[in-house]
């Protein structure tokens, strides 16, 4: 017994092979199927977050934060996390809230930049 299971990406380029079968979707296929893993994984590791109370934005920048030798521009964690710069100063902002980060003047700026809270005694 030969069952296939026909998901998302199958029933759509079925759907395309009937409509328009001169076209090569192939690489649609490839995209859709990337797409399709990426958002199953978001998903999963926003709802795994939960508990913890953090949201994926702030779990990415925390992460940055955490990997880096010192204080680091709010630039350089939008280039990391790839938010936006709206994004990743509301995120920061929320996480000084709770105490998980602080930010810090910037020595070339008045600006200040995110890092990773001291939980040094």
């Amino acid at each position: 017994m030969n069952v296939k299971v026909q998901d998302f990406v199958n029933r759509a380029r079925l759907g395309w092979a009937r409509a328009r079968p001169e076209l090569d979707v192939s690489s649609i296929e490839v995209m859709a199927r990337i797409g399709r893993i990426g958002a199953l994984a978001a998903h999963r590791a926003g709802r795994d977050l939960v508990p913890a109370g953090v949201t994926r934005a702030e779990f990415d920048v925390l992460c940055t934060l955490a990997r880096g030798d010192g204080p680091i521009r709010a630039s350089e964690v939008t280039a990391a996390t790839m938010l936006s710069g709206a994004s990743t100063t509301k995120n920061a902002e929320r996480l000084v809230k709770r105490g998980l980060i602080e930010r810090l003047p910037w020595e070339h700026d008045g600006r200040a930049g995110p890092h990773a809270a001291d939980r040094g005694g």
